[in-house]
């Protein structure tokens, strides 16, 4: 090889060379190109790093719709594309297309794939809650105990991020900062990304974009929202925290933390769905003068990746959530200044 070049081997190498996922998905792409392209290349760097990012794949990809993503994906890896005869969602596919073939040891997709068996956690029984359901399904090395170990791990990740964070640093530097502590604590990857919101930041949607240059005050309040893995299960944590002395800034900080335990409270009774608990949350955030954001309603989390169940947000679920596979998220802004506060946690009772 000439100095200074890379072959394409070399160029096919996921950056993340530990991270069994990446692995499988770059060989499953890689052994149904439709050529050998430098751009066939690039494209499938960029659709691995879509496929661990939380929303839709066509709008991680910045295209027009979800058909725009089956033109591409049958352009580019015909075969491929032709094995979804049952029209999953491109992201479930691809990593159940991944998994079936490094299960199998062949190097490539053969024929069109069949309907995984999924399996449901044990469950704390509720007369009023099922024992399974199909939104709750996780992968074969799922442990409540390890959800339990990355809940403690993000939890504590969240306070040294934030002890960190002081006045006159911009939003890219804290995350920046973010992602050292995450990785000098040992974090397999991320699953979503690092979202650190200053001011009247903290009023965006978590898929609204950052301001990187946005410069935290004196006077002023933010939230760390992290999601890392560790040993191969998701964490997601997120707090808000007060630089000075503004008591509306601390109040609304503490408040968002209240109506989650509230509503945390009302789960572990076992009656309430989860549409039932954000409807209680915005009744009880109400009362104590906040608005909630209802777009911020929850999701699934599990051994990585739980994208692929496609179980939709917790605010929609219509069953009683079970333990350790749901992020309960609280956002709440206050009624008449420019600033909200961010909560999110496990839902889970411990191991006994």
């Amino acid at each position: 090889m000439v100095a200074g070049q890379r072959g394409e081997e070399e160029l096919d190498q996921p950056d993340a060379s530990n991270d069994p996922f990446t692995a499988r998905t770059h060989a499953l792409l890689r052994a149904h190109r439709s050529d050998n392209g430098e751009a066939s290349r690039w494209l499938r760097g960029i659709l691995v790093q879509a496929c661990l990012r939380p929303d839709h794949m066509w709008r991680d990809l910045g295209l027009d719709g979800r058909g725009d993503v089956t033109d591409l994906l049958t352009r580019r890896f015909p075969t491929l594309a032709a094995g979804n005869v049952f029209a999953w969602r491109w992201k479930k596919y691809l990593a159940y297309a991944a998994a079936e073939v490094a299960r199998a040891g062949m190097p490539r997709l053969r024929g069109p794939l069949a309907l995984p068996s999924l399996r449901t956690p044990p469950r704390h029984p509720s007369p009023s809650c099922p024992m399974s359901h199909a939104s709750e399904a996780v992968g074969t090395k799922f442990s409540l105990a390890a959800m339990l170990h990355a809940r403690t791990q993000s939890n504590e990740a969240v306070r040294h991020i934030a002890a960190e964070i002081r006045p006159g640093m911009t939003e890219q530097q804290a995350r920046d900062h973010a992602k050292t502590i995450l990785n000098q604590m040992g974090m397999q990857r991320i699953w979503h990304p690092v979202i650190i919101r200053f001011g009247e930041a903290t009023l965006k949607k978590y898929n609204e974009r950052s301001e990187p240059d946005r410069v935290l005050g004196e006077q002023d309040i933010f939230f760390v929202d992290i999601g890392p893995v560790w040993d191969g299960h998701e964490g997601d944590a997120g707090d808000t925290f007060v630089i000075g002395d503004d008591p509306e800034m601390h109040a609304c900080a503490k408040a968002a933390r209240v109506l989650w335990h509230e509503v945390e409270a009302e789960w572990r009774k076992g009656r309430l769905t989860g549409q039932e608990l954000y409807s209680f949350a915005d009744q009880m955030a109400n009362v104590a003068g906040w608005r909630l954001n209802l777009d911020i309603k929850g999701h699934r989390v599990s051994d990585f990746p739980h994208a692929i169940y496609k179980a939709g947000d917790l605010g929609d679920f219509a069953a009683c959530p079970a333990t350790g596979l749901w992020i309960l998220e609280i956002q709440i802004a206050h009624p008449t200044r420019p600033f909200g506060a961010f909560y999110e946690d496990l839902l889970a009772k411990d191991v006994a």
